[in-house]
């Protein structure tokens, strides 16, 4: 088994950190996983490319994902700036969409409102809500690659305290949230 992962995000958004987490927690359920981020000297708000590989046996290669299995989009205004297109190949991607209505790829595609649950669980900072690890919880769901349990104990190595809290409580309610776009 092999599956490869594409994170497209804006900066701030914590893409980044949630592919760390996401490769943790695959390393814990007995993957082998990599996290590569792409991004140069942009600023918060800028579009972050960040890549993740899952497989049951060693990952030998260490180069930008060109066609994915999985492509999560944190913010929907990006779907309007970047053309999907370079990365669909061959393979028919699943989407995972941070959006409050339904969005239309062509593609077998699930949403969650994580902006809205970041801010419900007060996952807030400098004013700009922070979705990474609700759209963990939501890739829970969508993949089946990895236990809620096992997510929430990784989660205790990055965040304490209440600031733990509050991921666990956007974790789970986003798992519960997440739906294929044609049943919203």
């Amino acid at each position: 088994m092999k599956i490869e992962i594409l994170f497209l995000s804006r900066g701030g958004q914590g893409a980044v950190t949630a592919s760390r987490i996401l490769a943790s927690t695959l390393v814990e359920e007995g993957l082998y996983a990599q996290a590569i981020p792409e991004f140069g000297a942009e600023r918060r708000g800028a579009v972050v490319k960040t890549y993740i590989r899952a497989s049951t046996q060693p990952i030998k290669t260490h180069e930008m994902i060109k066609n994915p299995d999985l492509i999560v989009v944190f913010s929907r205004g990006i779907l309007d700036i970047i053309d999907l297109k370079i990365f669909i190949g061959d393979k028919n991607p699943v989407f995972l969409i941070n959006s409050s209505t339904p969005v239309k790829t062509g593609f077998k595609t699930f949403v969650v409102d994580a902006t809205g649950i970041a801010i419900k669980t007060g996952l807030v900072v400098a004013g700009w809500p922070v979705i990474n690890t609700a759209l963990l919880g939501s890739l829970s769901k969508v993949t089946g690659l990895y236990r809620l349990e096992t997510l929430i104990k990784i989660l205790g190595v990055f965040f304490k305290g209440e600031l733990l809290e509050k991921n666990i409580e956007a974790v789970k309610k986003a798992y519960e949230q997440t739906h294929e776009a044609t049943q919203i």
